[in-house]
């Protein structure tokens, strides 16, 4: 648990104006953030996202398959910098309410934030990330589609243990666990991951894709191990 301390950052402020919301050291240059509200009372939250790397004009929701919305006061039309982060006068991200967020800073050897785009073929984009992936998640930017999540826990097509990795959920939905074993497919392998299917979800030919991936065997700290 400490070592993901290290590189994960939650922050948890009241806040009813535009505000700059300091990042401690190890988390400057935050590769990823979510803001979200916190529960209310009617157990309602509403939340964004932002990746430095893409975008901070703009808001994309875990909750919605929604492209992202162009809306410079979510971010307060203001780019993080290497300390702070900028949030607007934004119900959703930034109201009379307790508000938490979620900073991800990416680490050599740990975690990869990026984008890529597809091929629409079953051979699909190899996405290099330095370490064998043990979650990833993967959105569709140009186009509406579900955020999908898939991890090294669940089985791989079939029923079977490895790859290709089958098994998934969403953000957007409440749905268990999707067991379709022909659709939405990847590999986690030990320098990255390869889109196995051609569906738009995740492989459209020409889509863009950003994505958020986190290490197995993470090769940084004291002692670090060996992908296999």
């Amino acid at each position: 648990m400490q070592f993901l301390q290290n590189y994960f950052q939650k922050r948890t402020n009241k806040i009813i104006e535009a505000q700059d919301y300091e990042l401690a050291e190890q988390f400057m240059n935050a590769d990823f953030s979510f803001v979200e509200k916190d529960k209310d009372e009617n157990g309602e939250t509403d939340g964004l996202s932002i990746g430095k790397k893409f975008f901070y004009l703009e808001g994309i929701f875990l909750d919605l398959t929604d492209t992202p919305y162009t809306f410079p006061v979510y971010w307060n039309d203001t780019a993080p910098n290497s300390s702070v982060f900028t949030l607007g006068n934004y119900n959703g991200g930034n109201d009379d309410d307790v508000m938490i967020a979620y900073c991800f800073a990416e680490k050599k050897g740990f975690s990869k934030f990026g984008s890529y785009t597809g091929n629409g073929s079953l051979d699909g984009t190899f996405i290099y990330t330095g370490f064998k992936p043990a979650w990833v998640v993967i959105k569709r930017t140009d186009a509406i589609n579900s955020w999908v999540m898939f991890d090294n826990k669940r089985d791989g097509t079939y029923g079977l243990s490895g790859n290709p990795r089958a098994r998934h959920l969403y953000t957007n939905t409440s749905d268990p666990e999707d067991s379709a074993d022909n659709y939405n497919k990847v590999d986690f392998v030990s320098n990255g991951f390869k889109v196995r299917e051609d569906n738009t979800t995740i492989n459209a030919s020409g889509g863009t894709y950003i994505y958020m991936a986190f290490a197995e065997e993470p090769l940084v700290g004291d002692n670090p191990a060996t992908a296999r």
